[in-house]
């Protein structure tokens, strides 16, 4: 099938959805939602701003979880708010999350050398960088991802030949004084973690964290290919092919909105870690104002902890209050974030690029109607 009747088929399967009902996720028990809020997320869907699933908190309440688009085309399956998705570097945050934790029990440090733990990634200033440097983007080490987008690395590469290859490289800058974002250090910290564990990244995430969470639609699925997985589409309608597997570290595995839900509201909790090792993971260790100058992709527009961005978001009125989440792109955009003194949580996926934080929701939630 060509791409123009493709796209011919995709125009005709959103055509039936704008007619039909809402397709909603509630279940009973929630709230049967705020009639604005529900037509704000349709408008965004005909828009063409917003193609995938939403959930809205406030702590445990869940105030809205619907799904809206396409998930296969040739069989004219729509979205469900049961779907799993991958949720590209949303994922780094269970890395910073396993990497504190063997912290608190004394197996690592947070200025312990790079080299001291992947004494292979023989780079010249391996003994420079730091695992805090690593957590927040300040290590220099370039991003093996932009440089394949650049088309300097070879998509198929693995990862021992990544890291090889970037090891050859030389930083973006001196190890410390500055904030770029960089998959390749989040890769070698999941290495880390596997080492300090002698297990499979898999393993420790399921024993770590997806188990005692109750995350039981999420896993580091290698193919990202698993029950109720949405095709994920181009703007044109081509079906993107799934990667034949992902690294470990730096995000891509596959989840729910509910298993989000789940995660989030388990931030800043002794389920997971200590306060002291919280304060850490939401003190903003690197600034956007600290990004290279003419660096590629633009700098990030939040401050940035260990594993967690940190906006300032709209909350009640005119006023802001301070949140921590991660977007992520590359199978589809997606965002989730969590206002840490009161709990409400807003998580989102689209299975085709779209921007995934949705300005106009937040404002909404904050009464800004």
């Amino acid at each position: 099938m060509n791409v123009s009747t493709r796209l011919v088929k995709l125009l005709a399967l959103a055509l039936t959805l704008f007619a039909a009902a809402p397709l909603t996720g509630q279940t009973s028990g929630e709230a049967d939602g705020d009639p604005e809020l529900r037509q704000l997320i349709r408008q965004l869907y005909v828009q063409g701003e917003f193609h995938g699933g939403i959930l809205i908190a406030e702590g445990e309440t869940v105030v809205l979880v619907e799904a809206w688009g396409i998930a296969d085309h040739e069989e004219g399956r729509v979205l469900s708010p049961t779907d799993r998705f991958s949720i590209n570097s949303q994922g780094k945050m269970f890395t910073a999350i396993l990497v504190m934790q063997l912290v608190e029990e004394g197996r690592l440090a947070l200025d312990d050398p790079l080299s001291r733990h992947v004494p292979e990634f023989a780079h010249p200033r391996a003994g420079d960088v730091t695992l805090h440097m690593l957590l927040s983007h300040r290590s220099g080490v370039p991003d093996y991802f932009i440089n394949q987008l650049r088309g300097l690395l070879p998509m198929e590469l693995d990862m021992p030949t990544i890291l090889d290859t970037v090891a050859g490289m030389e930083l973006d800058f001196e190890p410390g004084t500055m904030f770029h974002y960089s998959n390749t250090g989040y890769v070698l910290l999941g290495m880390i973690v596997e080492r300090a564990y002698g297990r499979p990244f898999a393993e420790v995430l399921e024993q770590q964290l997806f188990r005692p969470l109750g995350m039981d639609a999420t896993a580091h699925d290698p193919d990202l290919i698993g029950d109720r997985v949405p095709d994920y589409y181009l703007q044109d309608g081509a079906v993107v092919e799934h990667r034949k597997g992902i690294f470990v570290g730096d995000g891509g595995q596959t989840s729910s909105l509910r298993d989000l839900h789940r995660f989030m509201l388990a931030l800043g909790s002794d389920r997971l870690l200590d306060e002291e090792s919280w304060d850490l993971m939401f003190t903003p260790h690197s600034l956007p104002s600290e990004v290279p100058e003419g660096a590629w992709p633009p700098a990030h527009q939040d401050p940035y902890g260990y594993g967690f961005t940190l906006p300032q978001l709209p909350y009640s009125g005119a006023s802001t209050a301070l949140a921590a989440g991660h977007g992520g792109a590359g199978l589809g955009s997606n965002y989730a974030v969590r206002f840490l003194d009161s709990g409400r949580i807003v998580i989102i996926w689209n299975n085709m690029a779209k921007v995934p934080r949705r300005m106009e929701i937040f404002e909404y939630l904050a009464g800004g109607r």
